[in-house]
């Protein structure tokens, strides 16, 4: 019917319209209080925004915090605007003042009118407040308020697991990992590795303690501490406690061989560990001469199954020098120096032929006063802070397989 009206009635009708939402999105811009005010009378009805999910509402009512009608300090900031009070509070907490902050975060929580928007903001700065408080079971259930409204939200994932990390439990860990749907990045994963890792070494169960370690290299396949603790936990004590019998001892041998060869692989750092594991090793051979005896026997076969996979030119470099460090503890002096099949086996696991006769040169040209410090340098690959024990975490900067060993002598 267009056709019937003049032309300048449609242009009059397009012009009002485009009018109408120009002055809209201009009156929401100047004035966006009006447009919240607008924004919660309209999903008043579809969203009460500051009902928690939560059935447990403990950090909304904290010992510490009794009404006191009283206090008109208390009147007058609460009789002031939303952003006015998260002043206050931020100015609180930023003096120390944290009760006084954290009252009110939890009297804007209390707000029926407050939006989903300045919900989030406050439940985020309210766990913040309790962490600084030490409570960190409230601060928990704040954060974890959060993650339940937010469920996509990797930050605040990221957050409530720097929460957890303050008291760790593995009911909280797996509520956390039940209710986050969002995306796992490396770091993330990374984190819940550690988390895994420190409550597994919190565990006095042997048999828990070995599938929290088990689930932190499910998440992180590459975390070397809990590389560790699995080869303490399970390679190393089937070693030890069959070293009376070789039947058992040498067949579990390659196996435990190959898992050190995966822990070159996966840590960065791992030279100085390694090594210190092959020495482990060796000084069984040295408690059990019965078990060197059968060793000459089947070392065809041991040999046979470990190098079933031959590893990269770079492993078997860094292997050598885990090999070459064993041998550095070993000592100049000692009991299998002289022993043709223990040279062998060293050779073998270096996959070079006559690596042991090299590495006896080497240590003759290192004198005994210089020995010592050339096995306890460890420098932090981020900050430089030097050391001399060898740890998982830098004592300086806090971060994690960072220490590399760094020899004094140029060996390799």
């Amino acid at each position: 019917m267009l056709d019937t009206r003049p032309i300048w009635d449609n242009f009059e009708v397009l012009f009002f319209l485009s009018s109408g939402v120009f002055v809209g999105f201009i009156l929401g811009y100047l004035f966006p209080s009006l447009w919240r005010t607008f924004r919660r009378a309209f999903f008043k009805n579809f969203q009460f925004l500051s009902q928690p999910l939560v059935k447990n509402k403990n950090f909304l009512n904290p010992e510490w915090l009794s009404p006191d009608e009283n206090n008109h300090e208390k009147n007058h900031l609460f009789s002031l605007k939303f952003y006015d009070q998260m002043n206050s509070a931020r100015y609180y907490f930023q003096n120390s003042l944290f009760r006084k902050s954290a009252e009110i975060y939890i009297h804007l929580l209390k707000n029926k009118n407050i939006s989903s928007h300045d919900t989030q903001r406050v439940f985020y700065e309210l766990s913040m407040v309790y962490v600084q408080l030490g409570i960190h079971s409230y601060a928990f259930e704040t954060a974890f308020e959060l993650l339940c409204r937010y469920r996509l939200n990797s930050f605040y994932f990221n957050y409530i697991l720097d929460v957890l990390e303050l008291e760790p439990t593995e009911l909280k860990m797996n509520q956390c990992l039940e209710n986050y749907k969002g995306f796992l990045s490396k770091d993330i994963c990374k984190k819940i590795s550690s988390l895994y890792l420190s409550l597994g070494k919190m565990e006095d169960n042997q048999k828990t303690k070995l599938n929290l370690i088990q689930s932190a290299l499910k998440w992180f396949p590459s975390e070397g501490e809990a590389l560790e603790l699995l080869w303490d936990m399970n390679f190393f004590k089937n070693l030890e406690d069959s070293c009376a019998h070789p039947d058992l001892f040498l067949p579990f041998l390659p196996e435990a061989l190959s898992f050190l060869m995966k822990l070159q692989k996966e840590v960065d750092c791992s030279s100085v560990l390694v090594g210190t594991k092959l020495y482990e090793i060796i000084k069984l051979f040295i408690k059990n001469n019965q078990l060197l005896k059968e060793f000459q026997k089947q070392k065809k076969y041991i040999f046979q199954k470990f190098s079933l996979q031959e590893p990269s030119t770079d492993l078997k470099n860094s292997y050598k020098e885990s090999i070459f460090y064993a041998i550095i503890l070993l000592g100049k002096k000692n009991e299998l120096a002289d022993n043709q099949d223990f040279c062998d086996f060293i050779d073998a696991l270096s996959y070079e032929s006559g690596y042991f006769q090299k590495c006896q040169v080497q240590l003759d040209k290192i004198s005994k006063e210089f020995l010592p410090e050339a096995l306890s340098f460890h420098k932090c690959g981020f900050c430089g802070n030097i050391q001399q024990k060898f740890t998982w975490k830098c004592p300086s900067c806090h971060m994690r397989n960072a220490c590399l060993p760094t020899f004094h002598f140029n060996t390799f």
